[in-house]
């Protein structure tokens, strides 16, 4: 296997969202996938790598539809001594920040990547009380203000 091609790219579908967490799939369809395969995270350049031993893959423009999640695809091939072909190929595309991965074989001729966010759950108050508590009570505090400044006019300045 030295030259494989990546056909393309299907439409992601919407993240589901189960047990407080998102979860969606990016699948590469070959004509051959590669078996042997290394997936990182380049935190200096922000990008997810694929890197497939023992091949180079050919692909045109390459584009993920239905996310943006996952952008700016790109194939590079190598020469490497990692592999008796010498041969080594990386699909690098930028991964939003706070998403997981994994990644996969399925069957003979696709790869899935995996993608998932846990979801906080934002509170309804702040962490901190005093961010409350201090407008409140300037609020309360003009509010009485007004309240006894109208009494004092309406009865005459009696």
């Amino acid at each position: 296997m030295d030259t494989i091609n990546l056909l393309f790219i299907p439409e992601v579908a919407a993240p589901l969202v189960d047990n407080k967490t998102a979860r969606m799939h990016v699948d590469f369809v070959f004509d051959t996938c590669p078996q042997e395969y290394w997936l990182h995270y380049s935190k200096r350049n922000r990008r997810l790598v694929a890197e497939f031993l023992g091949v180079h893959i050919n692909a045109s423009k390459l584009r993920v539809k239905g996310t943006s999640v996952v952008s700016d695809i790109d194939v590079t091939n190598n020469v490497t001594d990692f592999v008796l072909s010498g041969k080594s190929s990386q699909l690098s595309m930028e991964l939003l920040e706070g998403w997981h991965y994994e990644g996969w074989v399925v069957g003979r001729k696709m790869f899935r990547l995996q993608l998932w966010m846990p979801l906080k759950a934002k509170t309804a108050l702040p962490d901190d009380p005093r961010k409350v508590f201090i407008p409140l009570a300037f609020t309360g505090f003009g509010v009485a203000l007004l309240t006894y400044i109208t009494i004092w006019f309406i009865t005459g300045h009696r």
